[in-house]
């Protein structure tokens, strides 16, 4: 029998593995490695797009001196010019993975006892223990549990075993990856106003001067806007194509880039993106039946607060 099992295998997980009172816990999550939305995609001869979280920028030195000591040289400015929607400079100090943003999870995730493509599927609680039901009909024992999964996973996950009161609001997102022969812009990031409502952001890649990315390309990470994702996510696996094509287009269009020669070009959905507003900041820790609930839908939507949020819930497991 386990003797904890955290769910989930993104920067929250990472952050308890770090703050709690328990060697090697088991991680389980249904992707195939650690990251969760600090997701990056490496591509053989193009190079690696940021296709989940874009950077990390903070005025709390804590949370800054947290991510030096767990990436260390890793742990990289993203130094450049970055634009907000009126097209003004933005000059906050901006940081990335060495060798893409997954590296916020997989170098500060310290157990080395983790099982990943796993999905659970239920959790029972009986006997004073939780039996953890996989997919492929599999099951494992622990005596506590924590749910870090978004919301509506974790209120489906737990409805039969646990009654919690949250919105479901969380907001979803796709992202275009694209690679293009020798297009030269010299931005690292903008956010765009987008009369078509369509892009809500552009990221220069190669502006992060990584060793993986081929120097003959421009690589460019574009995110949608909230109101085409809600449009277009629920039917993303019929019409993928599709959604690349107009998202690609507008792309091309709002930076005036003519007859491209495109060597690589995905899209990505985020179902379960993000969550704005609505936060509660309560974590729970039940210890009667060693249940414990935490993420950053909880406290907000940025890396530091899921850090503050890890922090406040291993404080209270620590001393129960």
């Amino acid at each position: 029998m386990e003797n904890l099992i955290i769910i989930g295998a993104g920067f929250t997980a990472a952050a308890l593995t770090r703050f709690l009172n328990e060697k090697d816990p088991l991680i389980i999550d249904k992707g195939r490695g650690a990251g969760g939305r600090c997701s990056s995609r490496r591509v053989e001869d193009i190079g690696v797009f940021d296709h989940g979280l874009q950077y990390v920028s903070s005025e709390n030195n804590d949370f800054i001196e947290f991510l030096k000591d767990g990436l260390k040289e890793n742990l990289l400015s993203w130094n450049g010019e970055f634009y907000n929607e009126k097209n003004e400079l933005n000059k906050s100090e901006k940081f990335i993975g060495k060798n893409g943003n997954n590296e916020f999870v997989k170098k500060i995730l310290k157990s080395k006892n983790q099982i990943y493509k796993t999905k659970v599927e239920k959790l029972i609680f009986k006997n004073n223990h939780w039996q953890v039901i996989l997919n492929g009909n599999k099951s494992i024992d622990t005596k506590k549990v924590i749910v870090t999964i978004p919301e509506e996973q974790c209120c489906d996950l737990l409805k039969d075993v646990y009654d919690i009161h949250y919105k479901n609001q969380t907001i979803s997102n796709l992202t275009l990856m694209v690679a293009i022969k020798n297009n030269k812009n010299t931005f690292s990031g903008k956010k765009i106003k987008d009369k078509e409502d369509v892009i809500s952001w552009i990221a220069n890649e190669n502006s992060k001067n990584r060793d993986l990315n081929n120097s003959s390309l421009s690589l460019y990470t574009v995110q949608s806007t909230e109101k085409f994702a809600e449009k277009n996510c629920s039917k993303y696996y019929t019409n993928k194509e599709i959604i690349m094509k107009e998202m690609l287009s507008r792309f091309l269009n709002i930076l005036h880039i003519e007859n491209p020669e495109v060597k690589y070009c995905s899209i990505h959905s985020w179902r379960l993106a993000y969550k704005k507003n609505n936060f509660s900041n309560k974590v729970i820790w039940d210890q009667k039946k060693g249940l414990g609930i935490c993420g950053d839908w909880i406290s907000g939507p940025k890396l530091e607060n899921s850090w503050e949020n890890s922090k406040k819930f291993s404080d209270i497991y620590n001393n129960s």
